[in-house]
C-alpha cells in the first residue's frame, strides 16, 4: 500500500471514532464532515481493493463517491453560513454540479475520470469556505486555532488552494511528461493528508469544547 494512505486512512479513522463516539453532542454540518470521511475511507480502501485483487478499473466507484462529496461537503458550507446569500448559491452549486456531473458521466461514461468535474467542485467549495472562514471564524473572539470551524475551513481551502493548479498543469504533462505528472501528483496525497489530519483535529476540538459547553 502507497505510504500516503497509511497517513490518510489513520487519519480519517480518528475522525470517523471521535465523530460516531459523540455523534449526538456534533451539529449538523459536523455530522456531515464526519459523513463524507466515513465514506472517503470506506471507497479509498475499497478502491485500493479492487485495483490489488481484481486488477480492475475503480474508477466508476470514484465517480460515484464524487457525488457524494459534493452534497455532503457544499451542504456543509451551507449549514456553516449565516448569509442568506451565499447558502443560495450554495445551493445553486450544487445543482450545477450535479448536472454537470451527470452530463459528463452521460458524455464519456463512467469509467473515465472527470477532472472538469473536479475542477468546478474545488473553486466552488474554496469560495463557499473562504466566505464562511471570513464570516464565522476570523471574528470570532477565540484564537484561529482553537477555532473547530477555522480548522475545517483551512483544510478544504488548503488542499483545494493545492490542488487546483496541479490539475491544470499535470493535464498538461499527461501528454508531454508522465513521470514528471506522477510525481507532483505526490503534492495532492501531502495535501489529502493535511486536510485529513486537521479535519481529525477540528472534530477533537468541537467535541472536547461541546463538552465544556464552549463550544461554538
Amino acid at each position: 500500500m502507497a505510504w500516503h494512505l497509511y497517513f490518510t486512512f489513520f487519519a480519517e479513522i480518528i475522525t470517523v471514532i471521535f465523530g460516531i463516539g459523540s455523534w449526538h453532542k456534533l451539529p449538523l454540518p459536523y455530522k456531515l464532515i464526519v459523513v463524507q470521511v466515513f465514506l472517503a475511507f470506506s471507497v479509498e480502501a475499497t478502491g485500493l481493493y479492487i485495483v490489488k485483487v481484481y486488477h480492475a478499473n475503480n474508477l466508476w466507484l470514484y465517480n460515484a463517491y464524487l457525488l457524494l462529496e459534493i452534497w455532503l461537503i457544499l451542504s456543509a458550507g451551507i449549514f456553516f453560513t449565516a448569509s442568506k446569500t451565499a447558502r443560495q448559491v450554495g445551493g445553486i452549486l450544487i445543482a450545477v454540479l450535479t448536472f454537470f456531473w451527470l452530463y459528463k458521466i452521460i458524455a464519456s461514461g463512467y469509467q473515465k475520470f472527470l477532472p472538469q468535474v473536479m475542477m468546478l467542485y474545488y473553486i466552488a467549495t474554496l469560495l463557499l469556505f473562504l466566505h464562511v472562514a471570513y464570516n464565522n471564524a476570523v471574528f470570532s473572539s477565540k484564537k484561529v486555532l482553537q477555532q473547530p470551524l477555522f480548522l475545517i475551513c483551512i483544510s478544504l481551502i488548503t488542499s483545494f488552494a493545492v490542488t487546483i493548479p496541479l490539475f491544470g498543469i499535470m493535464n498538461y504533462l499527461n501528454e508531454t511528461d508522465i513521470e514528471l505528472s506522477g510525481n507532483l501528483f505526490h503534492i495532492i496525497h501531502i495535501a489529502s493528508i493535511f486536510r485529513y489530519w486537521l479535519v481529525a483535529l477540528a472534530i477533537y476540538l468541537y467535541i472536547r469544547q461541546a463538552k465544556r459547553e464552549i463550544a461554538v
